[in-house]
């Protein structure tokens, strides 16, 4: 979806990336009166939520899992307002800089950029193809990749899927 003042970009997206192990959905959205971030995790024993920089662990009880307790609370400095996620861009490039001088070409920091780019591309084909699912590149893909830069290998060239 475009913005309504003409220019190319989206207001919202709403995903869901399905894994052997679980199930993610994200819901994000540059349309809201204040800039928030928040996102839970759960899992078989509990759930970790996040909101803001507070982030809390909670625990399953009971023996049909009808309720949780908190078992732990921290505040932790995400830097979630710089919406131009300098500090990570910057680690990025640093890495990436590295990875270039040792002949490497590809770091870790680069595959996950890569498979962030997977991804964003994925969900534009699946929204142009009415929400089908798409695969993109999975584990079988960047292992391989991650083995070869942990051995020191150079990579001159390598695409996923």
């Amino acid at each position: 979806m475009g913005a309504s003042d003409g220019r190319d970009t989206e207001d919202n997206f709403s995903c869901t990336l399905t894994f052997p192990t679980g199930i993610v959905t994200a819901h994000l959205t540059w349309t809201s009166g204040a800039r928030k971030v928040q996102y839970t995790l759960h899992g078989p024993r509990g759930a970790i939520i996040v909101d803001d920089d507070k982030v809390s662990v909670h625990r399953i009880v009971g023996a049909a899992g009808t309720s949780s307790e908190l078992v732990y609370t921290r505040e932790v400095a995400s830097k979630w307002m710089d919406a131009s996620h300098q500090e990570w861009f910057g680690r990025l490039f640093d890495d990436f800089r590295r990875a270039i001088r040792a002949g490497h070409y590809l770091s870790d920091q680069t595959i996950d950029a890569i498979m962030c780019v997977e991804t964003i591309g994925a969900a534009y084909e699946s929204a142009r193809l009415g929400s089908q699912e798409i695969a993109i590149a999975g584990e079988q893909d960047v292992v391989p990749l991650k083995r070869q830069l942990a051995a020191g290998g150079k990579l001159a060239h390598r695409t996923l899927g």
